[in-house]
């Protein structure tokens, strides 16, 4: 695999060895020029990882940084000591972090490190991005089922709005996703989009830094008594609209319900969930983990820089029928899983962590039927579901199977092609999207596999 490129940019780069050994060390190649302006040329010639750049060039604003992209993290070398004012004002500028020159090469890798890890975290953001507009949707949210279609239709309105927005959901599902999509999707998207994560029942905000951008407070669930007092006073009205702050948050339980069963501040409940969003559980949602099982290992491909794996059918069905406790990001994890020990690009059933082997012979792992709790739906409607829910699963094999050619898929099904044909507009399914491979390729699949 191809060493991450650095661009060194600075005054005098025979005072940075130290730097420069650290950065090889960490296994960079590193390309350094002198004139600022001559960095904006180069690093249109090649892929940049990591941009480093001398003090006095980053805070000229007639320089401004080099060509590279929002993906690119940008480190400060400093030639002084770099002081709690001055890294906190890089940062408001757009830094990732900062350097002495002279700083031990151990913390130069350690920041090396953590530069090209946001580096990929960006760079999977933005293709995520870019599935925006695609008819599939996005990660984890693409998928033609009604709960995903829903989901992408609310977070689309939402962004135009300056409203709380409060996620909830399993873990796994997607909340901070969802919220860093609805910051891009909306005109503050140019601006910062600061998470705040709940630690040991507390959180620290920081609304300076989000200053005209999102805040994002994580985990809401977990706060404690103390905690949620504490964030009821640092979220003071006066003070977000002084910060000009759009306040988005998350937890895992129904807020609704903490509150009340008194586990919750109604006070910090109405101030943070002026608009509620329940992101559904994988398993609520098994007809969309094929089209997710696909963009996923075409992310992992892209991310190592490989061919995208074959998920062969055997895989897939038990994709279909594990239940998928920690949602997508669980999904995302088995596949990667599967693509490293995977042999000649093909991901097949033993290459699957054997908890998703086994769960999906658990019995029961595929029943369609819908949780029967205390809110029980009339039997028309239930009954409903289970035939849309079989009719849609029914129907992606049956089109994965016969690479997207209604008339043989019709003849095998034993139905008209015109009959087949209104099912599949009916469940929002193109044939176009079959004729690609599920990750590469597409595998025929025989008529037992569809019963």
């Amino acid at each position: 695999m191809n060493r991450p490129q650095a661009l060194v940019v600075g005054g005098n780069p025979r005072a940075w060895t130290g730097l420069l050994t650290a950065l090889d060390a960490a296994g960079i190649d590193a390309r350094v020029v002198a004139d600022p302006h001559a960095a904006q040329v180069m690093s249109l010639k090649g892929p940049i990882d990591l941009v480093v750049v001398e003090r006095q060039y980053f805070e000229d604003p007639g320089i401004g940084l080099p060509a590279g992209g929002s993906e690119v993290p940008v480190v400060v070398a400093s030639d002084g000591a770099v002081t709690e004012e001055k890294i906190t004002a890089w940062l408001a500028r757009g830094a990732f972090d900062a350097v002495e020159v002279d700083a031990p090469g151990w913390r130069v890798r350690l920041i090396a490190d953590r530069a090209l890890t946001e580096r990929r975290r960006r760079l999977e953001f933005a293709r995520l991005q870019r599935l925006v507009g695609e008819a599939s949707g996005v990660i984890p949210f693409v998928g033609s089922s009604a709960e995903a279609s829903r989901l992408r239709e609310r977070l689309e309105r939402l962004g135009a709005t300056d409203r709380p927005v409060l996620f909830w959901g399993e873990p796994g599902t997607g909340k901070e996703f969802a919220a860093r999509l609805l910051h891009t999707r909306s005109p503050r998207g140019a601006h910062p989009f600061v998470p705040a994560m709940v630690q040991h029942g507390e959180v620290e905000v920081d609304l300076d830094g989000a200053r005209g951008g999102s805040l994002f407070v994580d985990g809401l669930s977990g706060l404690t008594p103390r905690g949620q007092e504490q964030l009821l006073q640092v979220l003071d009205p006066g003070r977000v609209r002084e910060a000009d702050v759009r306040l988005l948050s998350s937890g895992t339980d129904d807020p609704g319900l903490l509150v009340e069963q008194g586990r919750f501040s109604d006070s910090l409940f109405k101030r943070l969930g002026a608009e509620l969003v329940k992101l559904p559980a994988l398993r609520e949602r098994t007809e969309d983990i094929a089209v997710l099982a696909r963009h996923i290992v075409e992310g992992i491909a892209a991310l190592n820089r490989l061919d995208a794996a074959v998920i062969e059918p055997a895989a897939l069905d038990a994709l279909e029928r594990y239940r998928w406790p920690g949602n997508v990001w669980e999904l995302r994890n088995a596949l990667e899983h599967a693509a490293i020990v995977s042999a000649d690009g093909r991901i097949t059933l033993p290459n699957l962590p054997p908890r998703v082997r086994e769960g999906a012979l658990a019995p029961g792992a595929a029943d369609d039927a819908p949780e029967l709790g205390s809110d029980l739906p009339r039997f028309r409607v239930a009954k409903r579901k289970v035939i849309d829910a079989f009719e849609h699963r029914y129907l992606g094999k049956l089109m994965r199977g016969h690479a997207g050619n209604v008339t043989s898929a019709a003849e095998h099904a034993g139905m008209l092609r015109s009959a087949l044909q209104r099912l599949l507009r009916k469940h929002g399914l193109r044939s176009a999207d079959y004729r690609a491979s599920i990750g590469g390729g597409i595998e025929r699949v025989g008529r037992a596999e569809l019963t």
